[in-house]
């Protein structure tokens, strides 16, 4: 049985905070497959066998970087959008909208500076359930980031994406300003 982590690991120095390396996969795996050898050494503090360790990568990051080398910026729709413009990834997820009282206010001015300059494009991927945590949790604030969302449908170079799949969001994105999230550590 060979177990490799659904998540990408950051970089974290008190192993005693990286509980989540003893899972029952891990535990019942005869091989675990990791990214580093930081992971390498969380996973024997929680007791796991060093001879099930292997540090060899993560699927998740060779999948990024072999999109980049193939594919390149083939998408005809998005090329059109953003051309050649200096394109940043506007990457929004729901701890920080949740846990800082200026969010809305913050993401406004990064995404109007943005659309503001000709030569820079904007992909913003707001998180799935971003509009509906904001009616449930924040609904004071619901119509400005459906004026948001309508801003960036509607300017030239920007690109709202929905997709699951973060692939054109990497490949044509030169710079990502993100809360702390997965697709920051990929």
């Amino acid at each position: 049985l060979i177990y490799v982590p659904y998540y990408i690991a950051g970089y974290c120095e008190r192993l005693e905070n990286m509980g989540g390396c003893r899972t029952s996969g891990a535990i019942n795996a005869d091989y675990i497959i990791l990214q580093s050898e930081n992971l390498k050494k969380a996973f024997m503090f929680w007791g796991i066998k060093e001879s099930k360790l292997l540090v060899i990568g993560s699927p998740k990051i060779d999948y990024v970087q072999n999109v980049i080398n193939q594919t390149g910026r083939s998408s005809k729709k998005w090329n059109d959008i953003l051309g050649n413009r200096v394109v940043f990834l506007l990457n929004s997820g729901i701890h920080t909208f949740l846990n800082n009282k200026n969010w809305i206010g913050q993401i406004e001015i990064v995404i109007r500076t943005i659309l503001n300059r000709n030569e820079c494009g904007l992909i913003w991927r707001p998180h799935p359930l971003l509009q509906s945590t904001i009616a449930l949790m924040k609904p004071e604030v619901k119509d400005k980031f459906g004026e948001l969302l309508y801003t960036v449908e509607n300017a030239e170079g920007a690109f709202l994406d929905y997709k699951e799949d973060y692939k054109n969001a990497f490949v044509y994105s030169d710079a990502m300003i993100s809360d702390y999230s997965s697709l920051v550590i990929l």
